[in-house]
Order: C-alpha cells, then sequence, then structure tokens
C-alpha cells in the first residue's frame, strides 16, 4: 500500500528553541530534520517494515519569527503486515495508517511541549482528509499546567 501524506508546521522560533535548547536561526532546519528522522521510528509502522520518504522540497523563506516547515511523505508498506500490527481489519487499513501518523507526528517530543500548530491532508479514495492539529490536541511529554505546591 502506497499513501501520501501532506503536513505544514507552523512554529514560533522562540518556542521551539527554548524547548530544544537551539539558537531560533536553525528551527527550520532542525524542525524538518527532526521529522524526517523520526517518522519511520514510529510504532507500528516500524514492526509493520514500512518506510516513509519525505518527498518534499526545500521551503520559500519564512515570515519573521515563525518557522513554517512542510513536510510531505511517500509512505509504502505492506497492507497485511500493518493490518496485523495495528489489529485491523483491510478497509481501514489506509485511513488507519494515516490517522495514526498524524496523531503520533502532533505528538513527538521535541514538538509536543511548543506552539507548533499542523495542517494535515490526505487522500482516502476520493476523498481528501484535511485535519488541523492545535496545541491543546496532542499528548504531551511534561504536565501541560503547573500543579500548585509541586516543585518539579
Amino acid at each position: 500500500m502506497i499513501a501520501i501524506l501532506r503536513t505544514l508546521w507552523t512554529v514560533s522560533l522562540d518556542s521551539y528553541a527554548d524547548d530544544n535548547g537551539i539558537e531560533p536561526g536553525k528551527v527550520e532546519c532542525d524542525l524538518g530534520s527532526y521529522l524526517t528522522s523520526s517518522i519511520n521510528d514510529i510504532a507500528p509502522l516500524e514492526e509493520a517494515g514500512a518506510y516513509a520518504t519525505c518527498i518534499t522540497p526545500r521551503p520559500a523563506p519564512q515570515p519573521p519569527g515563525q518557522a513554517v516547515v512542510r513536510c510531505d511523505w511517500r509512505i509504502a508498506v505492506d497492507r497485511n503486515a500493518w493490518q496485523q500490527a495495528r489489529g485491523i481489519g483491510r478497509q481501514t487499513a489506509r485511513r488507519d495508517l494515516l490517522d495514526h501518523l498524524v496523531r503520533e507526528l502532533y505528538s513527538l517530543p521535541s514538538v509536543c511541549d511548543t506552539d507548533v500548530v499542523m495542517a494535515a491532508s490526505y487522500r482516502i479514495g476520493r476523498v481528501v482528509v484535511r485535519r488541523t492539529f492545535l496545541p491543546g490536541d496532542r499528548k504531551r511529554a511534561r504536565p501541560a499546567a503547573v500543579v500548585p505546591g509541586l516543585d518539579i
């Protein structure tokens, strides 16, 4: 099964730089490299023997104070291996693959505590699915709120 996933990430330079301990001028390159190297480690993508290839050319100049990074992938996976890894039926394999990837990408450790917004689009048959993920829509690596009396 071959699937195409298109994502567009928008994050303030300071938010990503502060959270990842890098200089703001390096955010665009770091975020793009991080996403590209992380996608193939997402379980059960790895378990199913799938491989995602970044198919995006380098982006245009960035808006002041933000990094806008487009990462589009071509994902190749054996349908039966994906079904087995996820315990799903044949009819839902493509949708499950793409839904799973966008949720997991948006929850990666280096982005989950920043102000990043991700827009994703992919085809399921003739239907184009478009989803936008906001900071409150993801799993977090650390607590989202400070608990009074708790020093971390």
